[in-house]
């Protein structure tokens, strides 16, 4: 296997989500600047295009579909649509 994924116990996933909770409701995220936000995904679309073949070829080890469609179809489009405006 190229991924290991530990189970968690109910009470470990429930805290896990209760602080994903808190986040969400202090809101960190939402009230940031959107040129701040933008930023952000700006990055991210950078370090997908960036990592692009290695992720294509996880993609393809885990759905088991040829790595042009990888490319094509799941990496460039996601890097592509956290970069526009």
């Amino acid at each position: 296997p190229f991924a290991f994924v530990p189970d968690t116990p109910p009470a470990e996933a429930e805290a896990l989500v209760a602080r994903a909770r808190a986040a969400f409701e202090r809101g960190d995220w939402r009230d940031l600047p959107v040129t701040q936000r933008a930023a952000v995904m700006r990055r991210i679309s950078q370090l997908v295009l960036e990592h692009a073949e290695e992720l294509a070829a996880l993609q393809t080890l885990e759905t088991a579909i040829v790595i042009s469609q990888s490319r094509a179809m799941h990496v460039a489009p996601s890097g592509q649509s956290m970069a526009s405006p």
